[in-house]
């Protein structure tokens, strides 16, 4: 499952390219601060690998298209492993040497740790390119203090009183959500036989709840999770957890043997 063929599908090479653009555009926006003048009139303490890192930058919208692809990078970067197998063949390969629910662990274990690797990697490269273009100043509330984060952000004190346990603690969401992603639409593919389905049917139940959220006020949605400063509604710790183990959860069921075996 890690072989040429992974590397050679269009749903990896669009996750990989999407996910170089997205860093590539993030970092070359703070370069453009220099340039523009932004340090000099905001102050040069305000701006810091910590402060401009890509969940928590609110000095442009890329961070919130960031909210909305992190989800689809991690279903094409490991929720289309089902669905890619299936179209080419290679499935049969597979179950010639793995009895149905031995490949289909395997298949929901790798896809859910492609799922994981891809966005992570990327808020890990931003943070170390941002290194080389701002000073390396911790957040203070006091020198650098973003209000957003401050008073609507999502654990907002401690990103200032533990800011490394902070990002870190960030990472590993981003991962945990990344693989329940990639292994809920690797369900969906064996469930339904349909690629499309796998591709946009978790993003479609996210516009639905999202839709709702806007509605009610209430964030419900997984992918307003991503944004350390919500735009719809406060987060509910409760649910920021219980949300990717319901998806895993679900996601278990195709592991269940059919009457007649496919």
């Amino acid at each position: 499952m890690l072989n040429k063929q992974y590397w050679k599908t269009k749903s990896t090479i669009t996750a990989f390219l999407m996910a170089l653009l997205f860093l590539l555009g993030h970092l070359y926006a703070n370069l453009g601060y220099d340039a523009n003048g932004g340090k000099q009139t905001v102050g040069f303490f305000f701006f810091s690998p910590y402060m401009n890192w890509l969940p928590v930058d609110i000095s442009s919208n890329i961070p919130v298209a960031w909210s909305m692809a992190a989800p689809l990078l991690s279903v094409l970067a490991g929720g289309m492993f089902a669905a890619n197998q299936g179209c080419s063949g290679y499935v049969r390969l597979m179950r010639s040497r793995l009895n149905f629910k031995a490949y289909r662990l395997k298949t929901l274990m790798i896809g859910g740790a492609w799922g994981a690797i891809l966005p992570s990697v990327v808020l890990i490269m931003d943070f170390l390119g941002l290194l080389a273009i701002h000073p390396n100043v911790l957040p203070n509330q006091w020198l650098n203090n973003n209000v957003a984060i401050s008073y609507l952000g999502f654990g907002g004190n401690f990103f200032y009183e533990h800011t490394w346990l902070y990002m870190l603690g960030w990472i590993l969401l981003i991962a945990l959500y990344g693989a329940s992603y990639a292994v809920f639409s690797n369900f969906l593919y064996f469930m339904t036989g349909k690629t499309i389905i796998a591709l946009l049917g978790l993003m479609g139940l996210q516009l639905l709840l999202l839709g709702i959220s806007m509605v009610s006020r209430v964030s419900l949605a997984p992918m307003t999770y991503l944004q350390i400063v919500p735009t719809v509604g406060a987060p509910s710790l409760i649910y920021v957890l219980l949300w990717p183990f319901v998806l895993i959860g679900l996601s278990l069921l195709a592991l269940r043997v059919p009457a007649v075996e496919v």
